[in-house]
């Protein structure tokens, strides 16, 4: 029917006594199903780059039991790290907090992991001051290994600065007003 199929075919050749080829053995595998999937994961792949470059969204994946922290997409430039010296623990990381939003960020982070709760929040880091700095929003979302246990959390994050900036010059604004 016209239909393509890609297969895995594996074979060798038998020879006779007086060493000529006289029969193929072998077995032969359709993967189309694999080469689809592949070809989805891909393409998924390209569209997830995509959305993380044009929203400048960065990404992190912390491991719950060695705390380790792994960043990608755009989390330098959303935190302003130097290439290759982004936190590498959670402790790290909360450093870059803003002091006053620390605890807040902690126990946010806390309660989505003990609880199995999507994470989001609104944060400082720690350059920022009540006029000028860097704010940043987090979702993130813990997962569990085959016991429930929380053993990775996954996430990403923006820099939402000229949207606060936005914020407190309309706030700034009403208050003139009213």
């Amino acid at each position: 029917d016209g239909t393509v199929a890609h297969v895995y075919a594996r074979g060798y050749g038998v020879h006779g006594p007086d060493g000529r080829p006289r029969r193929m053995i072998g077995a032969m595998l359709d993967i189309t199903a694999r080469k689809e999937s592949e070809q989805a994961l891909r393409d998924s792949e390209e569209r997830l780059r995509m959305a993380l470059d044009g929203g400048q969204i960065g990404t992190w994946d912390w491991d719950l039991k060695t705390d380790g922290l792994r960043w990608g997409g755009h989390a330098a430039r959303v935190f302003d790290f130097e290439p290759g010296v982004a936190p590498t623990r959670f402790e790290d990381f909360l450093a870059l907090v803003h002091p006053e939003d620390r605890p807040a960020v902690d126990e946010a982070v806390r309660h989505a992991i003990i609880h199995g709760l999507p994470l989001e929040i609104e944060f400082r880091t720690d350059a920022a001051t009540a006029d000028l700095g860097r704010w940043i929003a987090a979702q993130g979302q813990a997962y569990g290994d085959d016991r429930g246990e929380p053993v990775r959390m996954l996430g990403v994050m923006q820099d939402i600065t000229e949207r606060k900036r936005l914020e407190s010059q309309f706030l700034q604004a009403q208050k003139m007003e009213g």
